[in-house]
């Protein structure tokens, strides 16, 4: 827990908390040391890589947005170790936002993270992005997974981590990816929920864009997959930012929506063949149902 609403304090350790769902019992706790922490060290984003149906083989993925750092959990050791990429950081042009008329800057770093589909070869790709940026970037699971090469230094890798060259029209704050390999993102200056196939290139002609709502999709903090169900936290973060939170009004929301029906006929419609697909995007209009 930390109290970022004066002066950044620490409360207490960032953990990690393990429910049984079923019994709503607590049946795991970790806290990550403080030598893998800097003073200013914020966690926002934990993405779960699980290889077993008991949840033997699961490791998180935890973004260290102020630091740039990654933090990697690995439950069966019960052992973590942070990993550093030049690509963890804010990309300064991309630092000024301006959304529904308001201007600020936030230099965030690395903020997204999704999880592909396992391969025949056992690996898997995990995505990633900072939100102070209109790139996408990528690393195979099994580079940040080893404990021993980052073990002395997180900078160990540097060559693994990789950046698709083609970019998005907007900055984007949280993502996931569906079992079928299809990445869904916020787009933060446009309101709206983006797709790329991933079984296709990273090109401006495979992105799309599936909802877009200038009022109940505004900065969308908080996204993810679950079957066939798209969920979104829409926080109106930029109000804060500059004004404050405006009193008598409707600032913060979850969404969601069928991931069936929002791909269908785009780009990122996986039932299509790739000689099938639009040839130019379907903005949809039609909202994630507050």
């Amino acid at each position: 827990m930390v109290d970022i609403f004066v002066d950044s304090r620490r409360q207490c350790p960032p953990q990690i908390l393990v429910f049984d769902l079923y019994t709503d019992n607590l049946v795991k706790r970790y806290r990550f040391p403080k030598s893998l922490l800097e003073d200013d060290s914020l966690l926002i984003t934990i993405a779960l890589d699980s290889r077993q149906e008991d949840c033997s083989d699961t490791v998180a993925y935890v973004t260290d947005v102020t630091s740039y750092k990654l933090l990697v959990y690995d439950s069966a050791t019960d052992k973590s170790w942070k990993v550093s990429s030049n690509l963890f950081y804010p990309y300064p042009l991309h630092g000024d936002f301006h959304i529904n008329g308001v201007d600020f800057d936030l230099m965030d770093g690395l903020f997204a993270l999704a999880v592909g589909p396992l391969r025949n070869n056992g690996d898997r790709t995990l995505y990633f992005h900072s939100l102070a940026s209109v790139h996408e970037s990528w690393v195979l699971t099994s580079v940040v997974r080893n404990h021993s090469a980052f073990k002395e230094d997180p900078g160990a890798s540097p060559r693994s981590f990789h950046v698709f060259q083609e970019t998005r029209d907007s900055q984007s704050a949280a993502q996931d990816m569906t079992d079928s390999g299809v990445l869904l993102y916020s787009l933060v200056e446009q309101n709206a929920i983006g797709c790329w196939n991933s079984h296709l290139p990273f090109r401006k002609q495979n992105l799309d864009i599936i909802a877009k709502d200038d009022y109940t999709l505004q900065f969308q903090s908080g996204l993810k997959v679950y079957g066939n169900h798209i969920w979104t936290l829409s926080s109106r973060l930029q109000n804060y930012i500059v004004d404050g939170v405006p009193e008598g009004e409707i600032n913060y929301r979850i969404n969601v929506g069928r991931v069936s029906d929002l791909l269908r006929h785009t780009r990122c419609d996986v039932r299509l063949r790739p000689t099938e697909l639009p040839t130019f995007v379907y903005p949809s209009q039609t909202s994630l149902r507050p």
